[in-house]
């Protein structure tokens, strides 16, 4: 027994130390995932003030350029130099390389690519396996902004006009930025509700919805509407924005602000 311990021992030693080395790279590559995800998101968010410091003139492609800069750093920072140090990664930070990232910022699909690929070596220098390399990557979507100013209105595949309309609105509308679409809430007392005119004139009556159910305290109402609300969370408050070709309005007719032109 005592020489067949001393021949399987060393196997038993060998499974658990590996299986203990598998575990650790486990962990590596979820928190190299995590990290990345993290700078990888921030990275996203604020890719258009990035590009838009770079300035005119090929400031896209100096944003680029800038924001691709900033991923190594933001992916040691979440890890720590410290467990980057004591991690299987071989160089510790140095370690980690980001040659493969890219940014379009600079193109027309604003996607962010970011790879970093680095070495892993045995957890004890003992248990006889080679260094292997390992990657890691973050794919999305850069938010670069919205222009709500744009005149040009959109289309679909089809050629045809796109527009916006609501599930309970009885008009549709050509721009995003349209009072309507979206209103500021504002609050007051039921009793001075009766004396309150809207910025067109006209006075505010109870919704249909929720309107009825108070007869004192606080309502909510908007500028450009004529109802007033007895729960911020009333359907009537809220604007659910659909955008659908000019063709499927139905009965809708263009807005009084933004459905002018043809």
């Amino acid at each position: 027994m005592t020489i067949e311990a001393a021949l399987v021992l060393p196997f038993y030693i060998f499974f658990f130390v590996n299986l203990l080395c598998a575990f650790s790279l486990l962990r590596l590559q979820c928190d190299m995932e995590a990290a990345c995800h993290r700078a990888g998101t921030e990275l996203a968010l604020t890719a258009f003030d990035i590009a838009q410091a770079a300035g005119t003139g090929g400031g896209d492609a100096v944003g680029a350029t800038a924001a691709a800069a900033l991923f190594p750093g933001k992916v040691r920072e979440y890890l720590g130099e410290d467990y980057l140090a004591h991690s299987l990664v071989e160089g510790g930070s140095d370690g980690l390389h980001f040659l493969q990232t890219g940014i379009g910022l600079a193109r027309s699909d604003d996607v962010i690519d970011a790879v970093v690929s680095y070495e892993v070596h045995p957890l004890f220098g003992l248990v006889a396996f080679r260094n292997f390399t390992m990657q890691t990557r973050f794919y999305g979507h850069a938010w670069t902004g919205y222009d709500l100013e744009d005149e040009s209105r959109p289309v679909d595949e089809h050629g045809e006009e796109l527009v916006y309309i609501t599930e309970h609105g009885t008009v549709y509308h050509r721009s995003l930025a349209c009072r309507y679409l979206k209103p500021t809430i504002q609050q007051a007392d039921l009793s001075v509700m009766e004396g309150q005119r809207n910025r067109g004139g006209g006075r505010y009556t109870a919704c249909e919805i929720c309107g009825n159910r108070k007869r004192s305290g606080e309502v909510f109402f908007t500028d450009w509407g004529d109802r007033y609300h007895c729960s911020v969370n009333c359907p009537g408050l809220k604007r659910t924005i659909y955008t659908v070709p000019i063709s499927q309005v139905g009965g809708r007719g263009p807005c009084s602000v933004c459905g002018g032109g043809t």
